[in-house]
């Protein structure tokens, strides 16, 4: 088991004064397949006229709150405690074939199946297309388990998909990124998304954090200090396991989940609206440190 101290801070400037905003933030770590939340606090300033907090439709816990005052910088600073203790997953384990599996989403009509079927669709930022399923048929052959199929499949995207923060933007499609073979990790996880999907496969977009390293003797895992994204496959009996593409390794007990959905538009950290600001600088800084326990 581990426990982290997690700190996320991300800061507006304007250019000139911010008359009103309006925002919704989904910064609050879940409890979720071995994460526990122990703790939380959120801190706003200019401090809101009111906050609220409800869940969405994929239980993600949604806070909204408004500032009328002036104001010529936004500060959302969210600080959480979680445990995280996940079951080892591992390559040799038995796992069902993965043309088995997407019979058995169409076909299980009751409230946890109905619920996992969603999954198998297509999303606005996770299309179905002939590229995806080409790419991914190479590693799911008729009858192969689905465990090793989705480790070759996530391993090859991490091979073949360079990360780099310059060569994408947040409405970069699926298509365009596989034409650029380059982009940051909400892109590799659209990718997988697409992937999964066009075979009929139920995987979902999960946004978070991953362990920020301090030890010299470690290498640091892209996305540290940043939000991060990854994806989440349904294996049948062994339930949802989470694959993170840009580090090409199955999600133990380093990183901590925030939100889950259909692709990025359902888990975004931090959005809303504003009335004047004229031009506006973002700053985002996450640290993600463990703790003795």
């Amino acid at each position: 088991m581990t426990r982290y101290k997690i700190k996320h801070t991300t800061a507006y400037r304007y250019s000139e004064p911010v008359a009103l905003s309006q925002n919704q933030l989904r910064l609050t770590p879940r409890n979720r397949g071995g994460q526990k939340l122990l703790r939380r606090r959120l801190r706003i300033t200019p401090k809101p006229e009111m906050i609220t907090h409800r869940r969405d439709y994929f239980a993600n816990l949604v806070s909204h709150f408004d500032v009328y005052e002036p104001h010529g910088e936004l500060v959302i600073s969210s600080h959480a405690e979680v445990e995280v203790s996940r079951p080892l997953i591992e390559l040799k384990m038995p796992s069902p074939s993965w043309d088995s599996l997407v019979h058995q989403l169409k076909a299980d009509i009751t409230g946890n199946g109905l619920h996992r079927y969603q999954f198998s669709f297509a999303s606005a930022l996770a299309p179905k297309l002939p590229i995806a399923y080409e790419y991914a048929v190479r590693s799911f052959p008729k009858g192969r388990p689905i465990l090793p199929a989705a480790f070759e499949l996530i391993e090859r995207i991490h091979k073949d998909f360079v990360y780099d923060p310059t060569a994408t933007t947040v409405t970069t499609t699926v298509p365009e990124v596989f034409q650029k073979k380059r982009g940051v990790c909400q892109d590799l996880a659209h990718v997988a998304l697409s992937c999964f999907r066009s075979l009929g496969l139920a995987a979902s977009y999960v946004s978070g954090y991953v362990r920020t390293y301090s030890d010299e003797n470690q290498a640091e895992l892209v996305g540290a200090d940043a939000s991060h994204a990854w994806v989440s496959l349904f294996a049948g009996p062994l339930g949802w396991i989470d694959f993170d593409p840009t580090n090409n390794l199955v999600v133990q007990n380093e990183h901590v989940v925030l939100a889950v959905g259909r692709d990025y538009r359902d888990v975004c950290p931090v959005n809303g609206l504003f009335i004047g600001g004229g031009q506006q600088t973002l700053s985002v800084a996450v640290q993600l440190k463990p703790e003795t326990v």
